[in-house]
């Protein structure tokens, strides 16, 4: 399909999505259709190993767009806002299973809604000097509905989560680097070549089993440790019947490189 504030395309096993909604990336129930849209289409896609989202311009990606409230402000409001909070944490949860390794590239300001996306990914690289990541909603009297109530505490620990998200804080690559909030950061001219060299990288590895193991380790982190171990056992019994593992196997016995496809 054509996408109106997505752009992207499929490199060398690499996926990459740029959000560009000026000014500020801001999410809107048109934008939110597109990145469903888009996610199913590179989850289907079997040449896209895997993907990287970032954003154009300053932004990474904003929150919802205050404009789009204020044309529904009043009684229509809260349901709007309810139903579009919803289909905001579906597509977050199709990101965060998508199974194929997921990157933000945070290039910018991702504040709020945006943060929520990045955190839904799997890998969260950030550029040095003006990019911002936080979770300000408490400045405007509301909380982080899209999954970031859920998922920082889960990344960091409950004590800083806390304390972040209750003052609104926006951190900088160094402060989100040292909480581990994020993975690696370089300087802002770098962002996108280190993140593809990354991406490239996760892309020639045995992306089935990466699959797999995030589907373990997400659906574990839910549950109790006897049905974690279950989980791992069903998905090692699929894995071992796949072309990959008997790949995998052999190049260790012949002592050469794995050339992995992903079946």
């Amino acid at each position: 399909m054509g996408y109106s504030f997505l752009e992207h395309q499929v490199n060398n096993g690499v996926g990459v999505v740029w959000i560009s909604r000026p000014p500020a990336n801001a999410l809107n129930v048109e934008l939110l259709e597109e990145l469903h849209s888009v996610v199913d289409e590179l989850t289907a896609n079997e040449n896209a190993r895997a993907v990287i989202f970032t954003g154009k311009g300053p932004f990474f990606a904003g929150g919802a767009d205050i404009k789009m409230m204020e044309e529904r402000k009043g009684k229509d409001l809260p349901p709007f806002i309810e139903g579009f909070t919803v289909h905001l944490q579906r597509v977050y949860n199709k990101i965060e299973e998508m199974p194929k390794p997921v990157i933000a590239a945070i290039n910018g300001y991702a504040a709020g809604g945006g943060c929520e996306l990045a955190l839904a990914c799997d890998f969260r690289l950030m550029a040095k000097g003006k990019a911002r990541m936080g979770l300000p909603e408490v400045k405007l009297g509301l909380l982080p509905g899209a999954g970031g109530l859920q998922r920082m505490p889960r990344l960091i620990g409950k004590a800083k989560a806390m304390e972040l998200i209750i003052t609104g804080a926006l951190l900088s690559a160094e402060e989100a680097l040292e909480i581990g909030l994020v993975h690696k950061i370089f300087e802002a001219d770098e962002l996108m070549e280190k993140t593809f060299e990354y991406a490239e990288n996760l892309a020639k590895q045995a992306t089935l089993a990466i699959g797999a193991i995030k589907l373990c380790i997400n659906r574990g982190l839910d549950t109790n440790m006897r049905t974690g171990l279950a989980f791992d056992i069903d998905s090692q019994d699929r894995l071992f019947k796949s072309q990959d593992a008997m790949e995998g196997i052999a190049a260790f016995i012949e002592k050469r490189k794995a050339v992995f496809k992903g079946k």
